[in-house]
């Protein structure tokens, strides 16, 4: 990834952690653009530019949640005896 791409998707995970965060806060009562757009450090208009709309961060933000889970459920537990061998 070329460096503009990478700063692309680091505001795009920063804008997603502050729609988690606002939303474990306040729920969606504080779920707004202008909020999440300042508790990321972007400016106003780079949620618009990289989502689109709240929707589209939502959503974003229920894919991640969704990819952690099934990352998550095909860890399979390892015994001790196990771990030994492996």
């Amino acid at each position: 990834m070329s460096r503009r791409e990478d700063a692309k998707a680091e505001r795009r995970r920063r804008i997603i952690a502050a729609a988690r965060d606002l939303i474990k806060e306040t729920g969606d009562t504080g779920l707004s653009m202008r909020a999440i757009a300042a508790r990321a450090g972007v400016s106003l208009t780079t949620p618009y530019n990289l989502f689109g709309s709240k929707r589209a961060i939502v959503i974003a933000l229920l894919e991640d949640v969704r990819e952690f889970h099934e990352r998550f459920s095909q860890l399979h537990r390892v015994g001790a005896t196990d771990r030994i061998f492996q």
